[in-house]
């Protein structure tokens, strides 16, 4: 919903939640999310919006704005949890995983990346991937390797990116956090046995290490 002024979603959302196991068979989970003042509010709810208190409260809450965005779920893909009722990632990412028709093949998991790392792992994962892709907090690059050397199979491909840090891990006097666990990150690759190194001198630096 788009409107030039705030305004009052609770009499549209009446009739959305209702949808939600009552008029409609869009019985797993929903999102609701919208701009309130300079900050973003969101609800979400993996239960049927028609029997949920999140759909209740929300109905009974005094919002006001321009701008909401909302999803109502029926699982024809994917499981019934409470990431997929999140209405952005549904809206916006979910839109082109299913015009790209590979929405069977996605599995979104919104999580710390290091839990949702040893959930793979400790659900028996190790050795099932052929390719992983590093690029986040920079002191953790090594905690996130070693997880996914685990979860990726002989033969498969580790890429790592920022390696070369916009060649600040070449600068001496450059010793800030993120810094330094590059350059402690790409020493612990360079002696790694269980791989084969290659470093690309492109953008910001891209190491692939293939598991032996």
């Amino acid at each position: 919903m788009n409107c030039n002024v705030p305004t009052d979603i609770c009499f549209s959302f009446r009739g959305f939640h209702q949808r939600g196991g009552r008029t409609g068979d869009h019985a797993d989970g929903f999102g609701v999310a919208f701009f309130e003042g300079p900050g973003c509010r969101m609800f979400v709810d993996a239960r049927p919006a028609m029997n949920s208190p999140v759909a209740e409260l929300i109905a009974n809450y005094p919002i006001r704005s321009q701008n909401v965005i909302a999803h109502i779920r029926k699982a024809t893909r994917g499981e019934v949890a409470l990431v997929n009722t999140h209405p952005f990632m549904r809206e916006l990412w979910g839109r082109y995983w299913a015009e790209a028709g590979v929405t069977e093949k996605i599995d979104l998991r919104l999580a710390p990346a290091l839990q949702t790392l040893d959930g793979l792992i400790a659900g028996g994962a190790s050795g099932s991937f052929d390719f992983a892709f590093i690029d986040a907090d920079k002191t953790s690059y090594r905690a996130y390797y070693e997880r996914a050397l685990t979860l990726i199979r002989v033969g498969g491909l580790i890429a790592v990116d920022n390696t070369l840090w916009e060649g600040r891990v070449a600068e001496p006097k450059v010793r800030d956090a993120d810094t330094q666990a590059i350059r402690d990150f790409n020493q612990h690759l360079r002696h790694d046995q269980r791989v084969h190194l290659c470093l690309i001198p492109i953008g910001d630096g891209l190491s692939l290490a293939l598991k032996l």
